[in-house]
């Protein structure tokens, strides 16, 4: 058994003298052949003990092993060393309150309802836990994907079962059935900050930091060139500006690409968020504001886009909307909507896209994002501005994420700006 004790006085008051331990009661054996692991509280300022269950069970030989701290245990062992050292640990913390004097001020506080092993079910604790730390409708959806294919390959199972080598065997059986290197790597990721939340010390933590599979998995780094988005060359852009659009579909996708590269790069869903309250006259000509929908939870940063003549033909070809300049969007959707019809416009766009980059013998991957890339490629290669102007410019929270990026923008000159591109 194991003991804590201590004696404790609060101002005009009694002390208490309080001796804490577990206890394996051998009276009481389960079906199972387990008996119940209980907490026994002796109360010196008392002359007497009592015992409260922990709602855990287990062997004679298994306890010795969970007491005994130089023997490592796994699995279900080192998930009941765990529970027992947060039961100790929380009964220490209630005997230190110099108003706890009786048993029963210290049973209202210690008894709880005990964990169950549902408690621990990797995927529950993603669905029902870890979704609650965000907002964004792409995020929440990854994570959810996450929890479904975790059930397809092991159902139900812990943190204390989810080992390196279960992670190397879901790892396998994903690629075996076709799925990407990239769709891997971010199923991996879920999991891995699944684990990351669940062993964090404080108040949420539910497992014990050493439990920790990704210490033996890595993560496989994805770096594929060929399919990632670039930006347009010198000569590209150039083309493409002068491109005469040979269907409708080819002029609205030219006409968005365009205007993406004119406002900063600017991403289609902010695009599609722009209102006509957005837009102000200044003394330099007519402006917008806008914060970037993908960082708008993280920053609150306001990116300035002076309106460039291609931008106000865009507003003109095709501002028909009423909340919203374009209608896009009918103004009434929720988070989750507003991705998936931008996301079913951005395909649309994007064909025609493609059309174009094989007209001009452009990578066929060409798509909307390129213009964001090019922005940022064209007003770094100037040498004109710093990272931290460009990081602006572009909506980045830190110079850190400007460099990864290659470069930025926000509220610094916006004419100059427009003069570089």
């Amino acid at each position: 058994m194991v003991l804590q004790s201590g004696i404790y006085f609060g101002d005009d008051q009694m002390p208490t003298d309080w001796k804490i331990g577990l206890r394996l009661d051998k009276r009481a054996v389960k079906k199972t052949g387990l008996f119940p692991i209980k907490l026994r509280l002796y109360a010196g300022h008392l002359h007497d003990a009592r015992m409260f269950r922990t709602g855990k069970e287990c062997s004679k030989k298994d306890f010795d092993k969970i007491l005994d701290r130089n023997i490592n245990v796994k699995g279900k062992n080192l998930e009941l060393r765990f529970w027992c050292d947060k039961f100790l640990e929380r009964a220490r913390k209630i005997t230190q309150d110099s108003q706890i004097y009786s048993f029963n001020e210290f049973k209202e506080q210690f008894v709880a309802k005990p964990k169950t092993k549902a408690d621990f079910i990797v995927s529950k604790y993603i669905r029902e836990d870890l979704i609650n730390d965000y907002s964004k409708a792409k995020t929440i959806t990854s994570l959810k994907g996450t929890a479904n294919k975790l059930d397809l390959y092991y159902n139900r199972i812990t943190f204390f079962d989810l080992t390196s080598e279960k992670l190397h065997s879901i790892t396998t059986k994903m690629y075996d059935s076709g799925l990407a290197i990239a769709t891997v790597s971010l199923f991996m990721r879920n999991i891995k900050i699944a684990f990351n939340r669940a062993r964090k010390p404080g108040k949420n933590q539910i497992i014990p930091e050493t439990i920790y599979p990704f210490h033996n998995y890595k993560i496989k780094d994805y770096s594929n060139d060929k399919k990632r988005n670039r930006p347009l060359f010198i000569d590209e852009i150039k083309n493409f500006s002068n491109y005469k659009p040979k269907n409708t579909l080819q002029k609205r996708a030219k006409d968005f690409f365009m205007f993406s590269y004119f406002a900063n790069g600017m991403n289609l869903v902010d695009i599609a968020l722009l209102k006509r309250t957005d837009l102000e006259y200044t003394d330099s000509g007519l402006r917008f504001t806008f914060i970037r929908k993908k960082t708008k939870d993280s920053t609150n940063k306001r990116i300035t886009v002076s309106v460039h003549k291609i931008i106000q033909s865009v507003f003109d070809k095709y501002g028909d909307g009423k909340k919203n300049i374009f209608a896009i969007l009918k103004g009434s959707e929720k988070d989750d909507q507003i991705d998936n019809r931008v996301g079913d416009y951005a395909k649309i766009l994007n064909k025609g896209l493609k059309e174009i980059a094989q007209e001009l013998n452009i990578d066929n991957k060409l798509s909307m994002v390129w213009a964001r890339h090019t922005f940022a490629s064209k007003v770094y290669n100037s040498k004109k501005y710093t990272i931290k102007e460009i990081g602006n410019m572009l909506g980045h929270s830190s110079v850190a994420t400007t460099e990864r990026y290659l470069g930025s923008i926000g509220l610094i000159e916006i004419e100059r700006v427009q003069d570089v591109l």
